[in-house]
C-alpha cells in the first residue's frame, strides 16, 4: 500500500507551478478544512541554503521543548525525510491513510476542472498530518519561488526567512528579461502584512534594497541576519561565535555560518533562549551538504546545483589538501550548467562527466562541449556506477572525490556508495 501510495503522488502533474499556481491546492484545503490556517509558521524561500536552515530552525525548536513539523524538498534517502516531527519520519501508514482520504476529494474537484501538482497534493497531506499532530511550530520549506509556491497558502508566519537570492529556476521566476529582481519579487511573496522577515545579509545590494521595500509596503518588520565572528572552518566541524556563544555545526563550510546565523536570528527575535539554538544547530545534520560518506579516497556529496552553490563547494573543498581531486558531474537539464562549469577549471584534477537516471538530466555529450569550451579535464561515464568507480580509481587511497551538480544526482550517489559498504 505504501508504494502505491507514492506510484499516486507521482502520478500527479508535475508541471510548471505557473500553469497552476495555488488555485487547485486551495480548493482541496477548503475540502479539508483549512488546516493549514491552524499552524505556527517559520517559512523559508531563497535561492540556496532553504534545506539547511530549515534543519537548524527544526533542531533548535525541539530543544527547546516544542513540538515541530518539518516540511521540506526534495529528498535524499527517503520520501518521508519531506515529513518529519521532532526528526522522526512520518510512518508508512500514517501516509498511505492520509493519501487515501485526500485522493477522493482530489478525484471531486478534477470532475470541477480543477487539478493540482504532485507537489499541492503532498504539501496539503502535511498541512493535515501536522495539524493533526498538533505540532506547536512548523518549519516550512519552499518548493520554488514563493508567490505562487504551493506553501504560500499559509497566513502570516511567525517570522519569514528570505535566503541568498541568485540567478536560479530563471525561466519561472525571472520574467521576460530573467532579472534578478523578478526573481526576489517571486520570493518575496511570501511576506504578508504584518508579519517578520528575516532576511540573508549576503545579498546583491538591489535585492537587498528590494526587499526593504517590499517590507515597509507590507508592513512587514524587516530584520537584517546578525553577524557571526570568529568563524573557523576545518573538515570535520564549522565553528563561530555569536553573543559570547561559540557554536559548533556538522555542516561544513563557511557558507554554512551564514546559514546558520539566519536561524540564530529567527529563533532569537522568537524568543528562543541563544543555548537552545546552540544545542540544536550542533546536532543539525542534512544529507549531501559537503557530506562525507567514504574515506581511502575520501568521497564527498554536494548538492550544489547552481553557480552560487558551485562557489560554496569551492570555498569548502578548500578545507582540504588531498590530492589528486576527482570530480562527479552531472546536472539537470533547467540549470545554468554552462555558468556552473564554467567556475570548474583547475578545481579539480580531472571531472567524470556522467549522466545521472533522471529524465531531466542533461546528456553527457552536452556536458562534454562545455568542458571543451571552459578547457576542463574530464572524461565521460555514462553509467553513474562506472563513473564512481573510475572516480575513485583516480584518486587512489590519497585523493578527494566530489560527486556533485544536483541534489538528485547526490541522492543517486549515496544510495550506491551506501548500499557498496
Amino acid at each position: 500500500m505504501y508504494f502505491k501510495a507514492l506510484d499516486y503522488i507521482n502520478s500527479l502533474p508535475q508541471c510548471s507551478f505557473k500553469r497552476y499556481g495555488i488555485t487547485g491546492i486551495l480548493k482541496l484545503l477548503e475540502l479539508m478544512g483549512h488546516p493549514q490556517c491552524k499552524l505556527k509558521y517559520i517559512h523559508i524561500a531563497g535561492t540556496n541554503g532553504k534545506g539547511s536552515i530549515s534543519t537548524f530552525c527544526a533542531r533548535a525548536l525541539e530543544e527547546a521543548g516544542f513540538k515541530v513539523g518539518l516540511y521540506t524538498s526534495p529528498y535524499i534517502v527517503n520520501f518521508r525525510e519531506r515529513i518529519q516531527i521532532n526528526g522522526e519520519y512520518i510512518k508508512k501508514q500514517e501516509l498511505v491513510d492520509l493519501v487515501l482520504k485526500l485522493k477522493f476529494k482530489v478525484q471531486i474537484l478534477n470532475e470541477q476542472g480543477i487539478f493540482l501538482t504532485g507537489f499541492d497534493f503532498i504539501t496539503a497531506l502535511s498541512f493535515q498530518y501536522f495539524y493533526e499532530n498538533g505540532c506547536d511550530f512548523v518549519v516550512l520549506e519552499v518548493g520554488m519561488g514563493g508567490r505562487l509556491d504551493s506553501t504560500n497558502v499559509i497566513p502570516a508566519a511567525q517570522i519569514a526567512i528570505i535566503t541568498h537570492i541568485d540567478y536560479d529556476h530563471v525561466l519561472e521566476l525571472g520574467g521576460e528579461d530573467g532579472s534578478i529582481l523578478n526573481i526576489a519579487k517571486e520570493k518575496a511573496g511570501i511576506l504578508k502584512y504584518g508579519g517578520r522577515c528575516v532576511c540573508y545579509e549576503d545579498q546583491k545590494y538591489e535585492v537587498l534594497e528590494f526587499l526593504r521595500s517590499e517590507c515597509i509596503r507590507k508592513n512587514v518588520e524587516f530584520i537584517v541576519s546578525y553577524k557571526a565572528s570568529n568563524v573557523k572552518c576545518t573538515n570535520k566541524f564549522t565553528f563561530f561565535e555569536y553573543g559570547g556563544v561559540e557554536f559548533k555545526l556538522k555542516l561544513l563550510g563557511s557558507h554554512q555560518v551564514r546559514n546558520a546565523m539566519a536561524c540564530v536570528t529567527a529563533l532569537l527575535n522568537l524568543g528562543v533562549d541563544i543555548n537552545y539554538i546552540k544545542k540544536g544547530l550542533e546536532l543539525a545534520f542534512i544529507p549531501a551538504r559537503f557530506e562525507v560518506v567514504g574515506m581511502s579516497p575520501v568521497f564527498v556529496l554536494d548538492g550544489a546545483h547552481n553557480e552560487n552553490g558551485i562557489d560554496s563547494l569551492i570555498d569548502t573543498l578548500k578545507l582540504y589538501s588531498l590530492a589528486p581531486k576527482i570530480g562527479i558531474l552531472s546536472i539537470i537539464n533547467t540549470k545554468n550548467f554552462e555558468g556552473m562549469m564554467c567556475k570548474l577549471k583547475n578545481i579539480f584534477d580531472i571531472i567524470i562527466l556522467t549522466k545521472m537516471a533522471d529524465k531531466r538530466a542533461l546528456c553527457v555529450q552536452t556536458l562534454k562541449e562545455a568542458a571543451y569550451r571552459f578547457s576542463i579535464k574530464f572524461v565521460e561515464q555514462d553509467n553513474v556506477q562506472l563513473a564512481i568507480n573510475t572516480a575513485k580509481r583516480l584518486a587512489t587511497s590519497r585523493g578527494i572525490v566530489v560527486a556533485f551538480g544536483s541534489l538528485y544526482f547526490a541522492a543517486q550517489v549515496r544510495k550506491i556508495i551506501l548500499n557498496n559498504k
